[in-house]
């Protein structure tokens, strides 16, 4: 399913995730070399939200057990077999 959701770019900063809620489900929406990504704002290991993680290099890890997500491509990019 694919869904569009409008956010004024003075919103987003470099680096800095924000949660939006679009229908009922938390997504996370950062600006990220001077693209605009959006993921599902939570950890598939524990259901922890990433809006409070660091975000680097188009990474996000994740502030509970610092699993880390591509946010191009929504893929764990730290994953040991899992």
């Amino acid at each position: 399913m694919t869904l569009t959701v409008t956010v004024p770019r003075d919103h987003l900063r470099e680096d800095v995730p924000v949660r939006l809620e679009v229908d009922g489900r938390p997504v996370l929406v950062v600006l990220v070399a001077g693209a605009v990504a959006a993921y599902e704002d939570r950890c598939r290991h524990r259901d922890t939200s990433l809006v409070d993680g660091l975000v680097r290099d188009c990474v996000v890890t994740c502030p509970g057990h610092f699993w880390r997500y591509d946010l191009r491509t929504g893929e764990r990019v730290d994953a040991s077999g899992e």
